[in-house]
């Protein structure tokens, strides 16, 4: 069987930086990490064969090699992905990188709707009926239960976490941490730190029209008919979808679901990782709550 020679993992968490933290990792010299972004393999492309995830390493020339794929945190293939991490990479290392739950459920919210039609899913404009209707979007930022199911498995000293708060405020530093932990010279310099990648003014939402479009059978199945780049050229259009140019808009009845969810996970996980009980202020969204209508 052959099977690539992989040394690091970025699982996630998913919308907290994973993009931007493996582009920057993969701008070290010594480092290798496939262009194919977030092959999943060990979540839910196990199928495609261990030929298919060796070809993806095959420029990597005997570099420290890694991926990063956030269904590795999914709630439903944090075990199969971690059980086959563990089996076929134990001494690998992990990378996790989190940010205030609260940015992170705004980010999911934008990405659920810039993204959901795709798969059929229409997401309520009202943050907190989504996160009711969409229990992934509390389950993925619950840090401590999904770290839980790596430390199971995973020694402790094999994971390093880093925050995206910190990422932002000092890169030369935190990326410095992270060369250190994965063992390549720490004194490299990459260009362009400061880059974001996968930026949420770049998502998109459906308009009433759009809505109206997408579930009405008749109307949907005219729109199917047109060609695709026309398809992407009237979804460009704000008449159709919308980019999110406003802040995300907190009812006091989602802040109080969030952190009934989420409060005590958060302290559990900010202690592992060294941080200060306030280290995130979790009294309110990092946007302006706003009363409920």
């Amino acid at each position: 069987m052959r099977k690539p020679n992989v040394n690091f993992f970025v699982p996630g968490f998913s919308k907290c930086g994973t993009t931007t933290l493996c582009s920057l990792l993969g701008d070290h010299p010594e480092i290798f990490i496939p262009a194919c972004k977030e092959p999943n393999f060990f979540a839910m492309a196990f199928h495609r064969g261990w030929d298919w995830y060796t070809d993806l390493f095959e420029e990597a020339d005997g570099r420290c090699s890694g991926e990063g794929s956030t269904f590795y945190t999914a709630k439903n293939f944090e075990n199969s992905a971690v059980e086959n991490i563990a089996e076929h990479y134990a001494d690998s290392k992990i990378i996790f990188i989190a940010r205030n739950p609260f940015t992170r459920i705004e980010s999911s919210y934008r990405e659920h709707h810039h993204s959901g039609h795709k798969y059929g899913v229409h997401v309520p404009h009202d943050l907190e009926q989504t996160l009711r209707d969409f229990p992934n979007i509390i389950d993925d930022t619950s840090y401590w239960s999904r770290l839980s199911a790596y430390r199971k498995q995973i020694d402790d000293q094999q994971i390093h976490i880093l925050f995206f708060e910190d990422l932002l405020a000092n890169q030369e530093l935190e990326l410095r941490k992270c060369f250190e932990f994965l063992g390549v010279d720490a004194d490299v310099t990459v260009e362009n730190p400061t880059r974001q990648l996968n930026p949420g003014s770049r998502k998109r939402y459906d308009t009433a029209i759009m809505r109206r479009i997408r579930t009405s059978k008749m109307a949907s199945s005219a729109w199917g008919m047109l060609p695709v780049k026309k398809r992407m050229a009237l979804e460009s259009k704000d008449f159709f979808r919308k980019p999110f140019k406003q802040k995300i808009q907190w009812s006091a009845a989602a802040r109080n679901f969030t952190l009934e969810k989420l409060a005590d996970d958060a302290s559990q996980f900010l202690e592992f990782a060294g941080k200060p009980a306030d280290y995130w202020d979790l009294s309110e969204p990092a946007t302006k709550v706003r009363a409920a209508a």
